[in-house]
């Protein structure tokens, strides 16, 4: 999900799959923490300003 700030600058998040978040120990399976970590990766490598200047025209 991408949002834009006050400033008109593209925001997202990305967060690990988890159970009992509201709890104070959360679970995670490594597995899933793993592909997170290679989503980020991934997005974060292929991120350039062209990048940027797409999102910001498709919000």
């Amino acid at each position: 999900m991408v949002e834009h700030g006050g400033g008109r600058v593209p925001a997202g998040g990305i967060s690990i799959p988890r159970r009992c978040s509201y709890s104070p120990s959360e679970i995670a399976h490594i597995e899933g923490m793993n592909y997170t970590r290679k989503l980020s990766v991934s997005f974060l490598r292929e991120l350039n300003g062209n990048a940027i200047e797409e999102m910001r025209r498709k919000i």
